[in-house]
């Protein structure tokens, strides 16, 4: 039989993950925080939803502690949006090596992941590719939008690319019917192809740590073999203690430094698109040429076709794009290198996706504007639902949203 302690210690545990979860929301939107503000919503949230220490007022006292469980140093009054800062991403490099190095961590490259999400319109046609065709947009022609979320995650040594996740609307695509098994990609669905903290608490469990935990091991790095996963404050990411399996954990950042210090952010989102919206214009191009009208070559391109599209495009991102990622966040990895590595060691650089998009440009007869367009129109589409505090509240609860009160 649970304990009184053990029973208000579990209300307590709830309560602080609504919170947490209520932050990161917050945080990811550009909302400037402060404790004031903070205590504000515990009080809102213990009235509404009956959990927690019914005595507790809230006080200075209770932010601090709350501030310690959760080493949350970022909560400082301001009074504008949340905008990239320089001053606390120089302070979280050296607070990131810490974390790296201290408590007997001493964790390599080879154990430090970094996983983001992107969305990406998977045919979408720029107009003017059509010119190489001769071929105008028939009447009533509109845009393809269709979406996916692209969920990618590789390690800061570049050698281990886990699979893309791929979230769709579709639950069973009648293109991938028999096949899910085999695709290169790990297949996922929500109706608006949004990324959730359940798929991604499923995606850690199922899918990073066994094969974070199978890289370590035949890297020789133990049987139980330490790891650690950075992730922005999206709010499909669930609170850090959900993300742990044995040695394997979660850190975030802070969410003012996530564009300067992100891996992921550093290149390799970018690169990944480049080269697959390359694959996409050449295979649509090579279609028109030969005759084939625009509308049939939509209908026959398929989401099974952009999957595999996004896997070769996924296996052409270069061990160098992969670790110059690491090199804002974590400085360390500037000095690893080993004999093994040919490459140039620049990554994906702005004149890499110069010469990519100067080539795409020339084969498909696209203008600058044109290319910018295609290149950049899915760059600020939501991956996650920003939730209300009610759906915070739901979803962190595991209750449905009419029973919170």
């Amino acid at each position: 039989m649970l304990s009184r302690k053990t029973l208000h210690r579990s209300r307590i545990e709830k309560f602080d993950h609504v919170l947490i979860a209520w932050l990161r929301q917050r945080r990811f939107d550009g909302v400037p925080m402060s404790g004031m503000m903070l205590r504000k919503q515990a009080k809102k949230f213990q009235r509404i939803l009956k959990i927690g220490n019914t005595k507790c007022v809230f006080s200075e006292g209770w932010l601090d502690k709350f501030k310690k469980r959760y080493a949350l140093k970022c909560l400082k009054i301001c009074g504008e949006k949340l905008s990239a800062d320089n001053e606390a991403a120089v302070s979280y490099i050296d607070e990131f090596a810490s974390i790296v190095a201290g408590a007997g961590n001493c964790l390599s490259p080879e154990q430090i992941y970094n996983a983001d999400e992107t969305a990406l319109y998977w045919r979408y046609v720029p107009r003017k590719t059509l010119a190489t065709a001769d071929e105008r947009a028939p009447s009533g022609f509109k845009d393809m939008k269709d979406r996916v979320t692209i969920l990618a995650c590789s390690n800061a040594a570049g050698k281990h690319k886990l699979n893309l996740a791929l979230i769709g609307k579709s639950r069973n695509p009648r293109c991938l019917k028999g096949i899910r098994h085999e695709l290169p990609v790990i297949y996922m669905s929500q109706r608006n192809a949004w990324v959730t903290q359940d798929s991604f608490i499923d995606w850690f469990h199922q899918h990073f740590v066994p094969e974070v935990t199978e890289h370590c091991r035949a890297a020789g790095l133990g049987e139980n073999p330490k790891a650690l996963l950075v992730l922005d404050n999206c709010p499909a990411h669930p609170p850090a203690d959900l993300l742990r399996s044995n040695n394997i954990s979660a850190v975030y950042l802070p969410p003012n430094v996530t564009s300067l210090l992100q891996p992921c952010d550093q290149g390799i989102l970018r690169a990944l698109k480049i080269k697959y919206k390359h694959f996409f214009l050449h295979k649509m191009l090579g279609a028109l040429n030969s005759g084939t009208q625009i509308l049939d070559f939509l209908k026959s391109f398929t989401l099974k076709d952009a999957i595999y599209g996004l896997a070769d495009a996924w296996n052409q991102i270069t061990l160098a794009t992969l670790k110059n990622a690491w090199h804002k966040l974590w400085t360390a990895t500037l000095f690893d290198s080993d004999e093994e590595e040919d490459e140039d060691f620049k990554g994906f650089t702005v004149h890499d996706e110069d010469w990519e998009l100067e080539n795409i440009g020339s084969y498909a007869s696209i203008g600058t504007a044109e290319m910018e367009e295609l290149m950049n129109i899915d760059n600020h589409l939501d991956v996650a639902q920003s939730l209300s505090d009610r759906d915070i509240a739901a979803k962190v609860l595991n209750e449905g949203i009419a029973n919170v009160q």
